[in-house]
């Protein structure tokens, strides 16, 4: 498994650790969420839906925008929602909303040793794109949590 896989499904794991196709359903309210959370079936799904990033920018076949080395070269902690968003994975983009339902409640019990660049894009999009506003609020609330955490590092 190359780099942007690991960073990709890195990312994709602090965000999708609880979905499956059978305990999303009960969630949905009327946003997209793809018909399986397995890879690679929810990037094929994601890649339909959303092909490019807000930029424009086409993803790769790691579901990201840009190389590895530019995402690590970001100050994510740093970073407004607005800028940050851009490095938003695939499926983020796709689905918003159904991504966010696995992330726990307390954005504080997710291991700052477990985010990455991406993770913390994918968290900005969803501040920011999300089809329901609550599901926008928690994630604005979360991105600064996280933000924190990730100074620490």
């Amino acid at each position: 498994m190359n780099k942007l896989k690991v960073l990709m499904t890195a990312s994709a794991s602090i965000l999708l650790a609880g979905c499956t196709s059978d305990t999303t359903a009960s969630h949905n309210a009327g946003y997209p969420e793809p018909p399986s959370w397995d890879f690679p079936y929810v990037t094929e799904a994601a890649y339909e839906i959303s092909p490019h990033s807000l930029e424009g920018r086409p993803f790769n076949n790691d579901g990201l925008a840009y190389t590895h080395e530019e995402l690590e070269a970001l100050p994510v902690k740093d970073m407004a929602p607005e800028q940050l968003q851009n490095y938003a994975d695939v499926v983020t983009h796709a689905f918003p909303d159904a991504t966010y339902q696995s992330v726990p409640e307390n954005c504080e019990d997710i291991p700052a040793e477990s985010l990455n660049e991406t993770s913390l894009a994918n968290v900005a999009y969803i501040s920011m794109q999300a089809v329901e506003k609550a599901t926008r609020d928690s994630a604005k609330s979360c991105l600064v949590t996280l933000q924190k955490m990730y100074r620490k590092e």
